[in-house]
């Protein structure tokens, strides 16, 4: 009974042996061996008047490269930039444009037209538009930023030099709208607009260009408006508060941004509505710089974590 217990033992080591030394054969066999480790980020984001968000998601692709007979490891990577839109109801992504080349620089503001046939997004210190049914660039504005689409799709506020422009991506051409302004919003009926103006929050009624001073305080930032043009949300630098106001405004609510103040980086990128009842924002986590993407319904006071730079979704 002992003997055929041994050479059962006996039998599965042999067994062990011959496997491992075929996948050495096999593994040898293979001149090289490849892995890709993919790192996701996230550049910026804005809101929608419905219930999508977009974002600029750079892919990095590690290509690592093993050779077993050199023994060593090579890593070369490829970026891969697109415009993705996240639908926050059932939190699945969908491909808005790909850049066929990964242009270089940082990004900057982006705008998604209502029915997502064009994108603005600025690259460096140019405002590019970009046609999703053409697939490509169709114009280019040298200093312009903080765009914002009009609901025909084809005109697109922005701001460059402390003033306001329109443009028209039909004709090509742009017009000076407002002398003295910047981070332009506009609702979806294309009633009201709100903008800063040096320290000031302004309401344009855009029916008789009649003016209103919603807010006067020092370092007020990057105003939204509902889509319904009832709310108007807002940052104040060097705090971490959002504030809601009426389109009187009076104060409906605050809330607190979550994320930390990482060393000589912008920490809270500005509010966008997402519908009327949420908005979005990026913030970066508390241990290290990572870019995190937050929405948070004015019902509550706490946040929805959307995506964190460095995980993937399928």
């Amino acid at each position: 009974m002992n003997i055929r217990r041994k050479n059962n033992k006996v039998r599965i080591e042999t067994i062990k042996r011959v496997i491992a030394v075929l996948l050495i054969l096999a593994f040898l066999s293979c001149p090289s061996c490849y892995r890709t480790v993919p790192r996701v980020t996230y550049s910026n984001v804005c809101g929608s008047w419905e219930n999508f968000i977009y974002t600029s998601k750079e892919t990095f692709l590690a290509h690592q490269h093993f050779d077993p007979t050199a023994d060593y490891l090579t890593d070369d990577a490829t970026r891969v930039r697109t415009i993705v839109g996240i639908n926050i109801q059932n939190d699945l992504e969908e491909e808005i444009y790909l850049f066929d080349e990964a242009p270089q620089g940082d990004w900057g503001s982006l705008d998604v037209s209502n029915e997502r046939e064009r994108i603005a997004v600025v690259l460096r210190d140019t405002l590019c538009i970009i046609s999703t049914e053409r697939e490509k660039i169709i114009a280019k504005i040298e200093g312009g930023k903080n765009p914002c689409f009009l609901p025909d799709g084809d005109k697109l506020l922005y701001e460059k030099d402390g003033q306001i422009f329109i443009y028209s991506v039909f004709s090509g051409s742009g017009s000076l709208f407002i002398e003295e302004g910047c981070n332009p919003r506009i609702d979806e009926k294309e009633r009201k607009m709100v903008y800063i103006r040096d320290t000031q929050i302004i309401l344009l009624n855009l029916s008789n260009f009649e003016e209103f001073l919603l807010v006067d305080t020092a370092n007020v930032s990057n105003p939204d408006i509902s889509p319904d043009g009832s709310k108007i949300i807002y940052l104040v630098h060097g705090t971490r508060t959002f504030f809601l106001i009426d389109t009187l405004g009076t104060e409906l609510e605050t809330y607190e941004a979550k994320g930390a103040f990482p060393p000589n980086r912008r920490v809270i990128n500005y509010p966008y509505f997402v519908g009327n009842d949420k908005f979005v924002y990026r913030s970066y986590s508390y241990i290290t710089p990572f870019k995190i993407l937050y929405l948070q319904e004015l019902s509550r006071n706490t946040p929805v974590l959307i995506r964190r730079e460095y995980e993937t979704y399928d």
